[in-house]
């Protein structure tokens, strides 16, 4: 009986992701996104004295069959004191729907004082996404002709977003999928579900600070909006030590609690988090784990690029 009830509850739940994933495409979400803010804002292309190289793997909901997995890979760097450019490609696969994307992204920086810097960032991305209907067939009508075997449909959008900072302080501000782009499912012969790329809002900002040589820490908030989706703020707190091991932890408001450890050793950096589900999801599921390697080059302008940040 207990085997069969958590089936059938896996089965709403499963339902409950298949229709937010058919009503909005989200942008795919990371939980050590403090470590390259590149990923929720295109403005910070080229605003560090390095440019990261980066991979992330993220396995959501672990247990839960069919739950999300992404993949990323992204990079960006300053050309001249003046102008940045990134570079993000993701694959985001659930269950029946999966999305595979590329991002392309330009910056353009202004000093307004010494020590602080003003990045205008706009990105063109392209999402290519592919619904596999015959493993759709009970959740959706097996009747209907609009729902067929595998479709995929590939759909351009914009992002922009505005990158601030001033001394050991930051803030930005970002809007992803402003143009909303369709995404069209049918037979080939006509249109059945039209759905859209909705728009995601991000503000984010942040403190750094020091107490002696070898201690750091970073505060940081993310308020996200999405349209039709609860209003979410992550809280986050990470310190640094002796440029060597690192450790942190984020509250995701409804969602998780998620702790984070790291290593960095000269230009390289691997980090290990784990998202403990505090919504109804955690009946269903052992958790989230997410892991990055990165990689600081030298900035590509003045010569090309060197992996020594020595």
């Amino acid at each position: 009986m207990k085997r069969f009830s958590k089936i059938i509850y896996s089965s709403i739940v499963m339902l409950f992701m298949f229709a937010q994933n058919m009503s909005a495409q989200q942008i795919a979400q990371h939980s050590q996104y403090m470590y390259n803010y590149f990923y929720v804002n295109p403005g910070v292309a080229g605003t560090g004295d390095y440019s990261p190289l980066m991979f992330t793997f993220r396995d959501q909901w672990a247990g839960f069959p069919g739950a999300p997995q992404t993949y990323t890979l992204s990079a960006h760097t300053p050309i001249n004191d003046k102008m940045g450019v990134g570079v993000m490609m993701y694959s985001d696969k659930m269950e029946a729907m999966s999305y595979t994307g590329a991002q392309l992204a330009y910056a353009y920086r202004i000093a307004p004082t010494e020590d602080s810097k003003i990045s205008f960032g706009l990105s063109g991305h392209f999402t290519q996404a592919v619904l596999k209907a015959d493993d759709l067939m009970n959740l959706t009508d097996p009747d209907d002709p609009s729902l067929i075997g595998t479709q995929t449909t590939f759909v351009p959008d914009v992002s922009f977003g505005v990158y601030y900072s001033i001394g050991s302080s930051f803030a930005g501000i970002s809007a992803n999928n402003l143009i909303q782009g369709d995404l069209e499912w049918g037979d080939g012969d006509s249109v059945g579900v039209v759905n859209k790329l909705v728009r995601n809002y991000y503000i984010l900002a942040g403190q750094k600070f020091k107490i002696g040589e070898k201690l750091e820490f970073e505060g940081s908030l993310l308020l996200k909006s999405i349209i039709d989706a609860p209003f979410q703020i992550d809280a986050n707190f990470k310190a640094t030590f002796n440029e060597l091991f690192w450790g942190g932890f984020s509250y995701r408001h409804t969602d998780a609690v998620v702790i984070m450890i790291g290593v960095m050793k000269k230009q390289f950096r691997i980090g290990y988090s784990y998202d403990v589900t505090l919504s109804d999801l955690r009946h269903a599921s052992s958790g989230t784990s997410e892991i990055f390697m990165s990689i600081n080059f030298r900035p590509f302008k003045g010569g090309g690029a060197s992996a020594s940040m020595e």
